[in-house]
């Protein structure tokens, strides 16, 4: 029984499914909101990275700045 841990066509659809469902509802339910939207980034700022990533990190923050004083992202 070599094949028996292998995934079937539908389990990989069905995961595929929900996890495009579990991405796209929570923004949908959310469409209407007034909230500010959040954006998260994955900076390094330890480790290996830990260099680069003050520059990230600053740069993230001006493009935030500039697109806020052009008016936000859909009015927000």
């Amino acid at each position: 029984m070599p094949h028996a841990n292998l995934p079937t066509r539908r389990r990989v659809l069905t995961a595929a499914s929900t996890a495009a469902a579990s991405l796209a509802l929570p923004g949908w339910a959310r469409a209407q909101s007034n909230e500010p939207i959040k954006i998260a980034a994955l900076i390094p700022l330890t480790g290996g990275g830990g260099a680069y990533g003050p520059t990230m990190q600053r740069a993230a923050e001006l493009v935030v700045n500039e697109v806020n004083a052009a008016g936000g992202v859909l009015g927000r």
